[in-house]
């Protein structure tokens, strides 16, 4: 049976004992399972010893990276026979020694998760960008802590997925402003022309299936690929990318309708950069209303390095 690791990952003061202490508290943490907790950097957050009896975890503190090695993570195991570890990262050491390092035989690496302090993420960014930068290419989500009105978390959504389109960023706020956050959108709705990056073609996609009327009547811009089906004319095609969810093996074709004035020689796979009116029509094959794109620029263009769509 695998034995789930899960690794925090963060420099100094970014958050990350805060976050396993929370982590901790969740029921699914309560429920008898052994559990170990790995500390490499010692931070200003403290662990409280009851806590961890009470939430089933041993907690092991290692001071050196030289510890971090194969031997010793087997005789944790051996010693304390956990059913799920919490590595708390010190990540001055380097993704390298985290990835690279052999793992006793049933630890799985399931989840990384790097916490950042957000008044910190541009000094970081600056002074330490290639440590910086390789935790955000190996890490599965990225909890921005702290963030305040005024921060400019678009363009920082936008950097980090630049990095790691798959990514999943989350942003917490101390600002009873910020709460809408989750409503905001990583373009400007209010411009008549919307240009949606490669990034942001998942969130562009529900957005318009939830909220057709932020877009009606707009020009979009954007870059998809082109499906063709028998059952259209030669002058529409369906416009879309390939989904991933959670799902490794479950990918689906999203997109929308395009209707072109003229017939068009395209061929099913083919990518193409588009500007179109979005509107909103009834569809029969649907048997409602939804959204359909006028063409009114079309030109080739090469797919993407990262042709799969995620939501976040």
């Amino acid at each position: 049976m695998d034995i789930p690791v899960y690794g925090i990952l963060g420099f100094a003061d970014s958050g990350k004992t805060s976050f396993i202490r929370f982590t901790l508290e969740q029921e699914y943490f309560g429920d008898g399972s052994r559990n170990l907790l790995i500390v490499t950097e010692e931070g200003k957050e403290k662990y409280n010893q009851e806590d961890l009896d009470q939430y089933f975890t041993q907690m092991i503190i290692m001071n050196a990276p030289e510890q971090f090695n194969t031997k010793y993570l087997e005789e944790l195991q051996e010693k304390y026979d956990p059913e799920c570890i919490i590595i708390e990262y010190n990540s001055l050491w380097g993704m390298k020694q985290l990835l690279q390092t052999e793992w006793p035989k049933q630890w799985t690496l399931n989840q990384t998760i790097m916490t950042v302090c957000a008044k910190d993420f541009e000094a970081n960014l600056n002074q330490m960008r290639s440590l910086f930068v390789e935790q955000i290419v190996e890490t599965n989500k990225i909890i921005f802590n702290r963030c305040q009105t005024g921060m400019n978390l678009k363009f920082w959504r936008k950097s980090i997925k630049s990095l790691n389109a798959a990514v999943e960023v989350v942003f917490e706020s101390i600002d009873e402003e910020l709460e809408k956050w989750e409503e905001q959108l990583p373009y400007d709705i209010t411009q008549n022309v919307i240009r949606v990056d490669e990034a942001d073609y998942g969130i562009w996609y529900m957005d318009a299936l939830e909220h057709p009327e932020h877009y009606q009547n707009k020009t979009i811009e954007l870059s998809a690929m082109v499906v063709r089906s028998e059952e259209l004319p030669l002058s529409q095609f369906i416009l879309g990318r390939m989904s991933k969810t959670n799902d490794e093996e479950n990918l689906v074709f999203i997109g929308f309708l395009c209707k072109n004035e003229q017939d068009l020689d395209l061929q099913t796979k083919q990518w193409i950069h588009i500007e179109a009116r979005f509107n909103v029509e009834y569809q029969e094959v649907h048997k409602k209303e939804t959204p359909v794109l006028y063409t009114k620029k079309i030109k080739l263009v090469e797919a993407p390095k990262e042709k799969l769509v995620y939501f976040t």
